[in-house]
């Protein structure tokens, strides 16, 4: 370290000494050794001017060599820099992650608790609280807030659909819905799923394709052809559709990111990755939970002799981060 200061302070100085006495030793070694050229018009190198012409050249190399250590110097503050930024982006990343899942997880007792009083007082159990709606209204919010937070002006809907395999036809339902626009008029509509899948919409072909991937559009152009819309009749700009995955394989709901008119969330396929990893990932997971407590709820409704019923619509109960 002690090193590294002495040899910091040598160049700091030399940055300012080297080009102030360079020109001078220069000029004064020129003054006094007289012409560069004798009477023959050949170069005088007998009167001392190999030692001007040395000078000369111990200065330019020695500036060449001070410009190139700045440079590096300069690049290595920028990479330290963008090291540091990256560092503070991925803090605050885990910081948020951390802090929806903890409010995520108190609103959950909240609801567990209110269950077991309920459990005491009246010999049974509704679980109609415990399903995934209430809980996937917040979420919505919370990515909502999260893209509105880090982008100015941009028109963006953030929906999540639930998928119900019971006896019968298979139907998916948006249960939540978080936006700029109102609420779509297919809220809380259960749409049965066509079993010629080139009839249902996009959003239930990836919940059909039992597939974990994400579903990344980043042109309008894309979005159209996924959605078999014209470009004029295309109201999305931008698609990220994020699975959600129960243990078997089997996709049991679908968060649908949609970036409306010119609005641009993501640059790059990377950019679309890396904000699914960082801020759904977790979401998805609280998901999954709610909808194991349920259907544990169920099973407990059954023993006791009541089951409660599903409810589908938003909570009135905000659990958004601010």
């Amino acid at each position: 370290m002690i090193q590294y200061m002495i040899r910091q302070n040598w160049l700091k100085y030399a940055n300012i000494v080297i080009p102030f006495l360079g020109p001078i030793a220069f000029e004064f070694s020129n003054s006094v050794t007289g012409e560069w050229l004798n009477a023959q018009k050949k170069l005088n190198l007998s009167t001392g001017k190999i030692i001007t012409l040395l000078i000369g050249v111990a200065y330019i190399v020695v500036m060449i060599c001070l410009l190139w250590y700045d440079e590096k110097k300069k690049r290595y503050a920028d990479n330290l820099q963008m090291q540091l930024d990256e560092l503070q982006k991925r803090t605050k990343v885990y910081e948020h992650s951390n802090e929806t899942l903890r409010i995520l997880l108190a609103y959950l007792e909240d609801k567990i608790k209110a269950q077991i009083d309920y459990l005491r007082e009246h010999g049974k159990i509704d679980v109609r609280d415990l399903n995934i709606n209430s809980a996937s209204a917040n979420i919505a919010r919370i990515i909502y807030k999260i893209i509105s937070d880090n982008s100015t002006d941009i028109k963006l809907s953030v929906n999540i659909y639930d998928r119900t395999i019971e006896s019968g036809p298979e139907y998916t339902t948006m249960i939540a819905h978080e936006g700029h626009v109102s609420q779509p008029s297919a809220f809380g509509v259960p749409k049965v799923l066509s079993p010629d899948k080139s009839n249902n919409r996009y959003c239930e072909k990836v919940i059909l394709s039992n597939k974990p991937d994400y579903r990344i559009l980043l042109t309008k152009e894309e979005v159209a052809k996924a959605f078999n819309q014209s470009l004029n009749k295309c109201k999305y700009n931008q698609y990220l559709g994020i699975p959600i995955r129960k243990l078997g394989g089997i996709n049991i709901a679908l968060i649908e990111i949609v970036a409306h008119d010119k609005a641009v969330i993501w640059k790059t396929e990377d950019e679309a990755i890396q904000f699914a990893a960082d801020y759904c990932e977790t979401l998805k997971e609280y998901i999954l939970l709610i909808k194991r407590i349920y259907e544990q709820g169920e099973a407990i409704a059954r023993k006791i002799g009541q089951r409660g019923g599903v409810q589908h619509g938003k909570s009135n109960v905000d659990i958004s981060t601010s």
